[in-house]
């Protein structure tokens, strides 16, 4: 694989962080379209949308066979919890990669319980 010998049973580690920093599609970018930037409407681009962009539960032929359910649940779930807080979030912090990219101050995040709405006139 790539000139180097992977033995049977062997472990493989892709760091995505690197992957989707050497990107060509965004190699030698700056600004918006950075890959050191926060900024997912970049993937509303033609660019950002072709395949392989995001691979959280893998491509091809060892795509994962839950992925459809883990994406209706995370749906259901974040659209519920949005209706009930209001998140305040710092996003204007420091960056590093380690297993991915992580944010150094932990990008605390603040929530608020919304007043329960009114029933419904019947």
């Amino acid at each position: 694989m790539g000139g180097y010998k992977v033995t049977k049973g062997q472990q493989l580690l892709v760091p995505l962080g690197h992957v989707s920093r050497s990107d060509p599609r965004w190699a030698g970018e700056t600004g918006d379209l950075s890959p050191e930037v926060f900024n997912p409407e970049r993937m509303l681009t033609p660019e950002g949308q072709k395949p392989g962009w995001q691979v959280p539960f893998g491509h091809g032929g060892r795509h994962c066979l839950g992925v459809h359910l883990a994406n209706a649940e995370m749906k259901v779930f974040l659209a519920l919890f949005a209706q009930g807080y209001a998140a305040q979030v710092d996003t204007n912090t420091e960056w590093v990669y380690l297993v991915g990219r992580v944010p150094v101050s932990g990008l605390p995040t603040r929530l608020e319980k919304l007043p329960a709405a009114a029933p419904a006139a019947a």
